[in-house]
């Protein structure tokens, strides 16, 4: 019996080429036996391709802000979160006050009427809140003035001073603040755009005026 060397058909009919393909290129048994079988190709579900390294995707790093009311314990970090954030005030002043040291800021801090709400970012002090509980004559029942805020520049726009101010309307609430205002200057389009998009309503449109005493004028 014969093998086609190229379809591989079994000549049973002794004819001296391929009865399939035509093929001339018969083999004995022990020729066909001897031929090397052409590999066939792996089945789809065994295809394994190598991951390249320089496609691998990093997971993003995950940074938490913490938004943490300070005590009297918090001196230190009082006096690095206003001595970061508000060095930008003291250009013209001839740089950070004297009198601005950390026992101070832990004496401040132990009043439970003084607020300093400080955001942290992997350690650092990203953003701060300063508040004052003010007592009425008329009703047992305070008020509070929320004072001023400060982010660090790199920090903007990323949520830290609307979760600064979230923390001091849940104070309010805790506290049963009847009403907490703070002032701004129209000019100044991101307090206006902070304070509106955190629920403050404009209380007056154009009647509010401020007057300042220094020593001098005491």
């Amino acid at each position: 019996m014969l093998e086609c060397s190229d379809c591989g058909t079994k000549n049973t009919t002794g004819a001296s080429m391929c009865v399939t393909c035509g093929s001339k290129r018969l083999l004995t048994e022990s020729e066909a036996a001897a031929k090397p079988h052409p590999a066939e190709p792996p089945s789809e579900d065994v295809i394994k391709t190598p991951q390249r390294e320089d496609i691998v995707e990093t997971p993003p790093s995950e940074s938490t802000i913490e938004i943490r009311r300070l005590g009297r314990d918090d001196g230190e970090l009082a006096l690095e979160t206003i001595s970061k954030l508000k060095a930008a005030d003291w250009e013209d002043q001839g740089g950070k006050p004297k009198s601005l040291t950390a026992n101070y800021l832990a004496r401040f801090l132990r009043y439970d009427d003084h607020f300093l709400i400080v955001a942290i970012e992997n350690a650092e002090p990203v953003g701060y809140l300063l508040a004052y509980e003010l007592s009425r004559v008329d009703r047992d029942q305070n008020m509070m003035l929320f004072y001023e805020i400060g982010v660090a520049d790199n920090e903007r726009r990323q949520g830290v001073g609307a979760a600064l101010i979230d923390e001091i309307k849940s104070i309010c609430r805790e506290r049963d603040i009847m009403k907490m205002w703070v002032q701004t200057n129209e000019s100044n389009e991101v307090a206006m755009r902070l304070y509106q998009s955190a629920g403050g309503e404009r209380v007056e449109e154009d009647d509010l005026v401020q007057f300042g005493w220094t020593p001098e004028n005491f």
